[in-house]
């Protein structure tokens, strides 16, 4: 298993990562999959992460009910969001809609 002193690489050969976030070899814990993922992020080797699972939904299910919970207690992950959008935070302006544009150009011609 990678460590803060051995974090996972950037890159993988191939492009691919290994799918074992829920079920590496030998099994883990909702504790242990937390540790790992606390451990890259605070040792620098990711501030995200990308997750693969085999099972749908109910891996996606599982993750969110046991190891989210357990990030959060951490204090490394959130437990809510600020109001707005991502455009709201940047205080970037709504681009105009052409579609609702057309639409009411439909409505005025009708």
């Amino acid at each position: 298993i990678d460590s803060p002193t051995n974090p996972p690489p950037r890159r993988v050969r191939g492009g691919k990562w290994p799918n074992w976030v829920w079920g590496p070899p030998g099994g883990a814990t909702p504790n242990q999959i937390a540790d790992q993922l606390q451990d890259w992020f605070e040792a620098g080797a990711a501030d995200g992460f990308n997750l693969m699972f085999p099972l749908l939904p109910e891996d996606w299910v599982n993750f969110a009910e046991q190891v989210v919970p357990e990030l959060q207690r951490r204090g490394v992950f959130p437990t809510e969001y600020a109001p707005g959008t991502l455009r709201d935070r940047f205080g970037l302006a709504r681009p105009a809609n052409r579609f609702a544009e057309q639409r009411d150009n439909v409505r005025a011609v009708s």
